[in-house]
């Protein structure tokens, strides 16, 4: 659903490491989680209130980006 590449991400005018970013999305998640409560609504529901709680927190949110895997041999 989200997610950091290994880099730094620009956040606020500042580098980040990945302790960082993982700390906000966990935040974020648990804020979305408190005000939704914790089952019953679709999944897109959960991510649609998530990438709004990153983003609020400055960070800038990709969504079901595709990721190319190998699996038994093919792509």
């Amino acid at each position: 659903m989200f997610g950091a590449s290994h880099h730094s991400v620009n956040h606020k005018e500042s580098q980040m490491n990945e302790n960082e970013i993982s700390r906000i999305i966990v935040e974020s998640a648990i804020e979305a989680h408190r005000v939704l409560g914790g089952s019953g609504l679709l999944e897109s529901v959960y991510e649609e209130a998530i990438a709004f709680e990153i983003r609020q927190r400055g960070l800038i949110v990709e969504r079901q980006l595709p990721v190319p895997i190998i699996y038994k041999g093919a792509v």
